[in-house]
C-alpha cells in the first residue's frame, strides 16, 4: 500500500513538474518572440522653408526579430518651449494647421524608409512628434519635429525695382549731362576754330594787298 502510495506520489510530482516546464517554455518562448526592437531615425527632424510651401525629408524605420505592423501618426504643441515631454503635445495635425503627406500604417521589415512632407498653412514655429507605434501594444518610439514657417516678403523685391530704376534713371540722366557736355564742348572747339581760321583769312588778304 505505501509502494504504491508513493508511486503515486511520484507521478503527480512528474505530472505537475512537466506541466510546469510547460508553462514556463511556453512564458520563455513568448518572450522571446516579443522581444523585438523598433527604432526610428533621426531622433529630430528639422524643416524651414515659406508658408504654403512643402518641404519634404526622408525617415528611416527599422526593427530588429521579426516584421511588425505599425500605425504612424503625429502630435503637435500648442505652445513653444524646449519640452520634450509627449504629455504636452496634444494638437492633431488638422489642429495645428498642418498638412502632412506620410504612410499612416507600414509593414517594417528590418528596415523601411518613409518620406515625411509638411506643408504649414500660417507663419510660425512648429513643433511635433512623429511617432511608429505598433499595433500589438507594444511601447513606440518617435521623432521629434521642429518647423519654421515664414511668409513670403514680396516687398523686399518690389522695393529693389525703384532702387534699380533710380539707378538705371541717374545713369541715364549722367549720359545725357556727358554727352550735352561733349556738344558743347564739341561746338565751342568749332566755333573758336571757325573764328581763329576767319582772323588767319583776314590776315592773309590784309598782307597780300
Amino acid at each position: 500500500m505505501s509502494n504504491l502510495w508513493q508511486h503515486q506520489v511520484k507521478f503527480q510530482f512528474k505530472k505537475n513538474l512537466f506541466i510546469l516546464c510547460i508553462l514556463f517554455t511556453g512564458i520563455l518562448l513568448s518572450s522571446i518572440v516579443s522581444s523585438y526592437q523598433i527604432g526610428i531615425s533621426p531622433p529630430e527632424t528639422y524643416f524651414f522653408g515659406q508658408t504654403g510651401e512643402e518641404r519634404c525629408q526622408n525617415i528611416m524605420l527599422f526593427s530588429s526579430g521579426k516584421a511588425v505592423k505599425a500605425e504612424i501618426f503625429t502630435l503637435w504643441k500648442r505652445d513653444l518651449g524646449s519640452s520634450k515631454v509627449i504629455k504636452d503635445y496634444t494638437l492633431s495635425e488638422e489642429e495645428k494647421g498642418v498638412l502632412l503627406k506620410y504612410p499612416k500604417n507600414v509593414l517594417v521589415r528590418e528596415q523601411e524608409n518613409i518620406t515625411l512632407c509638411i506643408k504649414p498653412l500660417f507663419e510660425g514655429d512648429y513643433e511635433g512628434v512623429l511617432i511608429l507605434s505598433p499595433e500589438n501594444g507594444a511601447m513606440g518610439v518617435g521623432s521629434w519635429i521642429k518647423f519654421q514657417s515664414r511668409m513670403y516678403n514680396g516687398e523686399e523685391k518690389i522695393l529693389s525695382y525703384p532702387s534699380l530704376l533710380h539707378k538705371s534713371v541717374r545713369g541715364e540722366k549722367s549720359n545725357t549731362s556727358f554727352f550735352l557736355l561733349f556738344l558743347i564742348e564739341s561746338t565751342f572747339i568749332e566755333g573758336a576754330a571757325v573764328v581763329i581760321l576767319s582772323l588767319f583769312m583776314r590776315s592773309r588778304l590784309h598782307g597780300s594787298q
